[in-house]
């Protein structure tokens, strides 16, 4: 974004910031920090190639035998699956063209 620019030994901000936290991730002197968050700071490039060799994750990701957190929310992915299969298995589908009103495929 062009925000900081450096006048002597001071950085100065400009009014062009993004909230995007590229500076403070990749500063290499750690000299930006980001409150509380500060953790997060990996000073290097995400690794986006890597995701490409990873094993897929089998599906359903949550099942009866999820234990945990996540299984609380089993009904709830029961339920829109339910919806999802009603409003996918129109039989006959109908859809509506303005010109000539509705249309059995």
């Amino acid at each position: 974004m062009q925000n900081i620019t450096i006048t002597g030994d001071t950085l100065q901000f400009g009014r062009n910031c993004a909230m995007c936290m590229h500076c403070a991730m990749f500063c290499p002197e750690d000299a930006m920090h980001m409150g509380i968050i500060h953790f997060w700071k990996i000073n290097s490039p995400y690794r986006f190639h890597n995701l490409l060799h990873d094993t897929p994750l089998k599906f359903p990701f949550v099942d009866e035998n999820t234990k945990g957190y996540f299984r609380l929310f089993l009904p709830y992915y029961k339920r829109v699956d339910a919806e999802l299969a009603r409003l996918t298995a129109c039989d006959p589908c109908v859809t509506i063209d303005d010109d000539k009103g509705d249309q059995e495929l």
